[in-house]
């Protein structure tokens, strides 16, 4: 269930991120790009080289869907981080054969 709220949560903060896009970011669009910038120089450059930007859609909703759930580990309501525990890769689609 946390990791469904998360998923909507991240989809609804980069809907209102980048949902109407000014040529010069204020606010919440500068932090967008700001995380988008961070992921994309020091995560997915130095490691993939020129062929990052084919996978930064990938990589952007990765780093930040894992970040916001143990995030969730520090609020003091839901202190549950989703990925901590070894039944979440286990009930995946991919593992059930």
């Amino acid at each position: 269930m946390f990791a469904a709220v998360g998923v909507l949560v991240l989809c609804a903060l980069a809907w209102a991120v980048f949902a109407t896009p000014k040529l010069v970011p204020r606010g919440l669009q500068n932090a967008g790009e700001y995380g988008y910038e961070f992921v994309r120089d020091q995560l997915a450059r130095p490691f993939l080289g020129k062929d990052a930007d084919r996978w930064m859609p990938l990589l952007l909703s990765m780093f930040f869907l894992i970040l916001l759930w143990n995030f969730m580990g520090v609020i003091p309501a839901v202190q549950f981080p989703v990925n901590s525990h070894i039944t979440f890769p286990w009930s995946s689609p991919w593992s059930s054969t």
